[in-house]
């Protein structure tokens, strides 16, 4: 493996104005993440109308992620160690105390209600640490995952995304051979949903040349808002995935890619959207101040968000069932989940130095290149 050499200088998609727009939306998507699953689950009723948004908040993800990696990445002299480092330092730093706050989590449940039924001696099996902590927990039905976390589903494919994309950027002897195996390895449900992510790649390195004047953008980007409310409100996605359901045999195991096909559409749409809102830079101010500055600082802490929330909600849920809680009761238990999830993400995401200095001799990357 060699390091990626240095692309031609080009003025970049991702400008600050859209990565403070990015930020917002990214809060938006977490939050809707995190009410879907309480409403799911009783909490909150169905006033809560974001929760409704918590799939196509998931399919904004990926392709966020995609954008921000290709971004990172292009245009400077990292090797595949350095690379793997950051994306290994990133994911830790959350998913190790995620899985350790599943366990807690599940402890306290069976110390207030022995009867309680929980899978801990499941999830602490070997084959699920081991499965769950190397993102298999989607690859070929393995089904490995963090305790008590059904939302770290995503998380396995978002992996192997970056690893394809390593294998890309920084493999040139045999490249496709290796990129053929990791394609392997991750299996077809993780494959299904590729486009999505590289459709966000694509956009960091190209989506430049699709920029139009501000008249034209800010009319997209309403049109491209009008379009998403459309497509929601006609549900297309559940009737398209039932179909599939009914029509091809062992269609269940592509699990979270089964709406992979109406996904495509929300990501074209999601993709257009962002080329629109590049495109009003002339009419936005420079400088957002202190807004942004809180904007940076709360979009700082959805990763966090998304992996710490389940825990606690199932803790919730089985030591205060939606019925004994009233619809004042329900949302001060979703504030405050998100107030713990902050304070988590305080003490992890916010010290992901620690677990740089673990991983790095793993890597065998330099101290000064880390």
């Amino acid at each position: 493996m060699q390091r990626s050499p240095a692309a031609p200088a080009v003025v970049p998609f991702l400008n600050p104005a859209l990565s403070l727009y990015l930020d917002l939306v990214r809060c938006l998507a977490a939050l809707a993440v995190l009410v879907g699953h309480f409403v799911q689950r009783g909490y909150g009723g169905d006033s809560l109308l974001i929760g409704a948004w918590s799939h196509e908040a998931v399919v904004f993800f990926f392709v966020l992620s995609g954008l921000v990696i290709a971004h990172s990445t292009h245009g400077k002299p990292l090797s595949w160690r350095e690379y793997g480092l950051a994306r290994a330092t990133r994911l830790y730093s959350v998913v190790v105390p995620a899985f350790l706050l599943g366990v807690a989590a599940q402890a306290v449940a069976l110390w207030q209600m022995p009867t309680l039924a929980v899978p801990l001696a499941a999830d602490l099996a070997p084959a699920n640490v081991l499965g769950s902590l190397l993102f298999l927990g989607e690859s070929w039905g393995l089904h490995a995952s963090l305790p008590w976390n059904g939302a770290f589903w995503s998380l396995c494919y978002e992996v192997w995304y970056y690893v394809l994309f390593g294998v890309f950027l920084f493999v040139h002897n045999w490249r496709w051979w290796w990129f053929a195996a990791a394609a392997c390895l991750a299996g077809p449900a993780i494959l299904l949903m590729a486009p999505l992510w590289w459709g966000g790649a694509w956009l960091a390195r190209r989506g430049g040349r699709l920029v139009q004047g501000p008249a034209a953008s800010a009319l997209l980007w309403v049109v491209t808002l009008v379009l998403m409310a459309a497509l929601k409100a006609t549900a297309v996605d559940v009737t398209v995935r039932d179909w599939f359901d009914q029509t091809i045999p062992g269609y269940w195991h592509v699990s979270g890619a089964k709406r992979w096909l109406t996904d495509y559409l929300w990501a074209l749409l999601i993709m257009t959207h962002f080329v629109a809102f590049r495109g009003l830079d002339a009419w936005l101010p420079r400088d957002f101040g202190r807004a942004g500055r809180a904007m940076v600082f709360v979009a700082g802490y959805t990763f966090s968000l998304y992996l710490y929330h389940l825990p606690l909600l199932h803790l919730l849920q089985a030591l205060a069932p939606p019925t004994h809680l009233s619809h004042a009761g329900a949302t001060l238990a979703m504030l405050g989940t998100i107030g713990a999830c902050v304070l988590l993400g305080h003490f992890t995401e916010k010290r992901k130095e620690i677990f740089r200095r673990a991983l790095r001799p793993l890597f065998g990357v330099p101290a000064r290149r880390a």
